[in-house]
């Protein structure tokens, strides 16, 4: 399954995506003398036991940069993975996306992930720097 998005502003176009919650972008605005780097984090709640296998799909997928990559512990959701991945501004992360999307590797890759979740959300920060 490849899905015809061009640009982050067209994901408004499928609210739920993978059987996702709508997209929710978390914008917080820096400070200008701060960083204006930009944070992509996704966050999924994997079905009971699919964690492992969740985060074993996405090391194998080749995402072209560097990302990180968390489980839970304790608290809250308990089969949550999340992801984050840190691009210069939005027009990179655009970019990425617009390379990434339309392969049969993604559409692979993309097909086993969603039937190991319930739902995901997405979120897109910046830094603001704090006292020290």
């Amino acid at each position: 399954m490849v899905l015809p998005i061009k640009s982050l502003t067209q994901l408004r176009k499928y609210p739920i995506l993978w059987s996702l919650r709508p997209i929710q972008a978390l914008l917080i605005k820096a400070n200008p003398s701060t960083s204006n780097m930009v944070i992509e984090r996704w966050v999924f709640d994997c079905k009971p036991g699919k964690v492992d296998e969740a985060a074993k799909l996405m090391l194998a997928f080749n995402w072209g940069r560097p990302y990180r990559l968390y489980r839970s512990l304790v608290g809250g959701m308990l089969y949550q993975l999340i992801t984050e991945s840190e691009y210069e501004n939005m027009a990179d992360n655009e970019k990425l996306w617009n390379e990434i999307q339309p392969t049969p590797e993604f559409a692979a890759f993309f097909e086993k992930f969603t039937s190991l979740i319930n739902i995901g959300e997405r979120m897109f920060l910046t830094l603001i720097e704090t006292p020290s």
